[in-house]
């Protein structure tokens, strides 16, 4: 056994099946969402209010001209996912890592705005282009190719991707008990026309739950769907919505670097989840999300928002090819100000 395979668990080589490393490789963009890169997904609309709780000024609306960081309510969809690409993965398997959660804001002016999340706060490449060789790497690798792999190679080279693969967290409690992250960063303009630069956040007020070791032996493959159902059924679940602001010298179109958590953010409100929808098959066939689809106030600030917005439309056509266990919430989101 080589070192690498000591540090980094094997099987997550080969996370994404080679079959399908290579369709996807097949697209323009060359990259593939997380979320919609496990083709069993349980997705979710919540019934959402959010609020500035203890802030004097509404500093969403300073941030943005944006319609959804006013003071008025828009529905929003939202998806939770797992993430690998292998259809019967066990929430409970190192491989579900990093959960999704992506949500689509519907605008008084009937357009729609995306955006897509996971729970670990970077991501394994800079450009679409790594991250397309980072997959050809793992997909050409697994279980059934011996030492040393193109994950092997690849991978010593690489100690960000490394790191994306080995410092994944224990499974979560719930889908509500954990951080995500909009890795990539977007440009806000405000009614002023001042600029800033900044990346999404969305934390649970209850802060990050894991299963303990014990717990997560008897843990249901899953687990996660049947928990949140039975979480949002006793009481609202409730995330604090924020954007992070760069300081000098951070990178700004680069999502494979993290900016520190001392940076400063900006409070734009609460998510709040109340109710579950029992009609997911419907809204299920229209589901897509697409981060670039944004309105006047927010524009992209990474190139690769665009690479994944294109690559989503070819998984959304690979995704309906196949059956899906699907849950769905009723949302709202506003914003409430003191």
């Amino acid at each position: 056994m080589t070192k690498l395979e000591k540090t980094v668990p094997r099987e997550r080589w080969g996370l994404l099946p080679r079959r399908r490393v290579r369709h996807h490789l097949s697209w323009s963009t060359r990259s593939i969402s997380f979320s919609a890169s496990k083709p069993t997904v349980w997705q979710f609309m919540r019934r959402a209010s959010c609020w500035r709780e203890g802030f004097s000024q509404p500093r969403g609306a300073t941030l943005s001209k944006a319609p959804h960081f006013q003071k008025i309510a828009v529905p929003v969809t939202v998806r939770f996912s797992d993430f690998a690409g292998i259809p019967t993965v066990s929430d409970a398997d190192s491989l579900a890592n990093p959960r999704g959660l992506a949500l689509k804001f519907h605008l008084p002016d009937g357009s729609k705005t995306d955006l897509v999340t996971h729970s670990f706060n970077g991501f394994p490449a800079a450009t679409a282009d790594e991250f397309r060789r980072f997959l050809i790497a793992l997909g050409s690798s697994g279980p059934g190719v011996a030492a040393s792999t193109p994950a092997d190679t690849y991978l010593l080279t690489h100690p960000i991707a490394k790191s994306f693969l080995d410092s994944q967290q224990s499974p979560p409690v719930s889908y509500a008990t954990l951080s995500y992250y909009g890795v990539n960063s977007f440009k806000f303009t405000n009614a002023q026309g001042q600029v800033s630069f900044g990346r999404y956040r969305i934390e649970p007020q209850t802060g990050n739950q894991f299963l303990s070791a014990e717990e997560l032996a008897k843990a249901a493959p899953g687990y996660l769907a049947d928990e949140i159902r039975q979480r949002v059924g006793r009481a609202p679940v409730r995330f604090n919505f924020r954007v992070q602001l760069p300081e000098p010298g951070d990178k700004i179109d680069d999502p494979s670097m993290a900016w520190p958590d001392t940076r400063k953010t900006v409070e734009i409100g609460v998510i709040e989840i109340t109710e579950v929808v029992p009609d997911s098959d419907a809204a299920e066939r229209v589901l897509i999300f697409l981060p670039a689809e944004l309105p006047a106030g927010i524009e992209p600030a990474d190139p690769m928002i665009q690479a994944r917005s294109a690559a989503y439309i070819v998984s959304y056509a690979v995704l309906h090819q196949l059956d899906q266990k699907i849950i769905w919430l009723h949302s709202d989101f506003k914003i409430l100000f003191c």
